[in-house]
């Protein structure tokens, strides 16, 4: 967290149109198109992770990382495929702020006018 405030990072490193390869001008057809594509690599029935028994710790890391990555790319199908969500989504990816999109979803309600106050001063600005 320490260093998404020095760099004024708002965690794009996870940013949802990179996980599905599109952009805000992406359909929501070319954003489900892009999903199936990946989830059919990442699925868990394709990387075996369900076994219950793995082989070596390497085999067992890599079936974690599939699962987050999927995970990663059905949170982004997820708020990306829904109007309302990616509307907020592309509201948060335009703001300075030093929070996750989960967690500003959550703040938004509290900090609502605040927040609008500020994005349109640095949207807008």
């Amino acid at each position: 967290m320490n260093e998404e405030i020095a760099t004024g990072s708002n965690d794009l490193d996870n940013d949802y149109y990179a996980i599905l390869g599109c952009d805000e001008t992406s359909s929501t057809e070319q954003i489900i198109a892009e999903y199936r594509v990946r989830a059919l690599r990442l699925h868990p029935d394709k990387t075996g992770n369900t076994r219950k028994w793995y082989h070596s710790w390497e085999q067992m890391n890599m079936i974690i990382v599939a699962d987050a990555h999927f995970a990663a790319l059905s949170q982004a199908k997820e708020v990306l495929s829904d109007p309302e969500k990616r509307k907020a989504y592309n509201a948060w990816r335009r703001c300075p702020t030093f929070m996750s999109f989960e967690e500003w979803l959550l703040r938004k309600d509290f900090i609502g006018m605040v927040n609008d106050l500020l994005c349109s001063f640095f949207v807008y600005a």
